[in-house]
């Protein structure tokens, strides 16, 4: 029983953290839809909720329609309803500015593994708490207050729009706006095309490789996450069949990489099959997705800083 001993503590943490969450997005929505709020839930999310609900019903005798969706809903599914519920994603500020929804996904995965482990009584580990603790207290920091939050809408005081002047004035802005919309500076960050990573692995250029690869593994997440599907990936393609990679592979600990194109490689194959989104999704946080994601971010991390 001593293994245990954490989860007692882990499950407290984890329902009053779950429970704020759905509280928030509860609200959120019905302040939106009044008592039809569930309509606003994705709709492959919102028939799972209601499957598993329904699950619950047949084999429970006790009555269990006294419970709404959200009542179905762990970490992951928290995190699908967040992320396209701008005015609750917003609020999440300990998030980088930047691919915001993968992120989210990806550290609500993290939670959601811990949820896992307590659910079927395998033990919890400390590094687990602290994560449970630390990411939990981040996100009730950010859901609290949130009916002060709701008063926002008045602050559009300073924007005069009545004024036309303010409209004058903000038209020079423009020009000042070209510079950064340059495409020039911006195109290095698009997926650089397959001749371009051919010569990157026949020059031997690790770091070129590295960020093309972390490129590919940010989108192929983020459709996985958004869409259900797995993508096509053709730098992964050529970096698998190349020397460099075969040379790479022990000396830069690429088995991350490799173990992340082959959860992609079957969540492929059970889209062809799958009746939602959400069955991928289960699929792949079955096969550790989440923890693979983690180390890969620490794989890239040294490839991804700017040249000197």
């Amino acid at each position: 029983m001593a293994k245990l001993d954490l989860n007692l503590d882990a499950y407290r943490l984890i329902a009053e953290l779950l429970s704020r969450l759905r509280q928030a997005i509860r609200q959120e929505l019905r302040q939106r839809a009044g008592d039809a709020w569930e309509e606003l839930l994705p709709e492959d999310l919102r028939l799972f909720l209601a499957q598993r609900r329904q699950r619950e019903q047949g084999v429970s005798w006790f009555a269990t329609d006294s419970f709404d969706l959200l009542d179905y809903a762990g970490f992951a599914e928290a995190a699908e309803i967040l992320a396209t519920t701008p005015s609750l994603l917003q609020r999440l500020d300990w998030l980088p500015p930047t691919n915001r929804e993968t992120m989210l996904r990806v550290r609500f995965l993290e939670l959601d593994t811990v949820f896992q482990r307590v659910a079927y009584a395998r033990p919890v580990s400390e590094l687990e708490m602290e994560l449970l603790a630390g990411l939990g207290e981040r996100v009730k920091r950010s859901l609290e207050g949130i009916a002060p939050a709701k008063e926002t809408p008045p602050t559009p005081k300073p924007a005069p729009d009545p004024s036309p002047a303010a409209e004058t004035a903000a038209a020079p802005a423009p020009p000042k706006e070209k510079p950064p919309a340059a495409a020039p500076p911006s195109t290095p960050e698009a997926a650089p095309p397959r001749d371009r990573i051919r010569e990157a692995l026949a020059a031997g250029d690790t770091k070129a490789i590295m960020q093309a690869l972390y490129k590919e593994v940010v989108a192929t997440a983020d459709a996985i996450f958004k869409e259900g599907r797995g993508p096509a990936c053709p730098t992964w393609e050529l970096v698998r069949e190349s020397s460099w990679y075969a040379e790479n592979f022990r000396k830069l600990s690429l088995a991350p990489l490799s173990h992340f194109f082959d959860i992609v490689e079957d969540a492929k194959a059970l889209a062809q099959t799958a009746t939602s989104r959400e069955e991928v999704l289960e699929a792949v946080r079955n096969r550790a997705f989440a923890q693979t994601l983690l180390q890969l971010k620490e794989l890239f991390q040294p490839y991804l800083s700017p040249s000197p």
